[in-house]
């Protein structure tokens, strides 16, 4: 029984020790953490420019993006076209990363937020609505920099999920 207890210390104690190495692996190739990473994705939707939001998104086929309306997307070149459609079409403003938690396990992160924005349409600049989700992001090491590999985004219990705006 003994025995059993130290071979269980023992293990904690790698486990520890792992963790350790992967807090410290967590920058990039650019010296960017998780969090930095997740902070610059937030502000790229207030500029309302495709090209920056997708920067930060794997180019691959399997990306995966879930939001809060119940839709999935896969694939980079799917989200892209969403996002040339939505930037068209609505301006994105006041986005935040609030109660920003971040774990990261050497090449990998996984970061969840709350998330509010406003969205206008684009030409008449009349308010739609005002947004509160939370968005789960999981983030890989891709040739030495973070990428978003998948992301989910839902309403929060207890949080209106959509107000209107005007």
């Amino acid at each position: 029984m003994i025995m059993k207890g130290a071979n269980f210390c023992g293990v904690l104690l790698m486990f520890f020790l792992a963790m350790g190495v992967a807090v410290g692996a967590e920058k990039d190739a650019n010296g960017e953490t998780p969090e930095a990473f997740v902070k610059r994705w937030v502000e790229s939707f207030n500029y309302n420019n495709r090209t920056k939001m997708l920067a930060f998104y794997d180019r691959a086929e399997d990306l995966e993006v879930l939001v809060s309306l119940g839709k999935r997307f896969r694939g980079y070149r799917e989200w892209s076209e969403i996002l040339r459609a939505d930037v068209a079409m609505l301006r994105f403003s006041g986005l935040k990363a609030q109660s920003l938690a971040v774990r990261t396990l050497g090449d990998t992160a996984l970061a969840s937020f709350e998330h509010p924005f406003e969205v206008r349409e684009k030409k008449s600049g009349k308010g739609l609505f005002q947004a509160h989700i939370r968005i789960t992001m999981t983030l890989r090491k891709i040739e030495g920099l973070w990428s978003i590999v998948l992301e989910h985004s839902s309403p929060i219990l207890g949080i209106e999920f959509r107000k209107p705006l005007d």
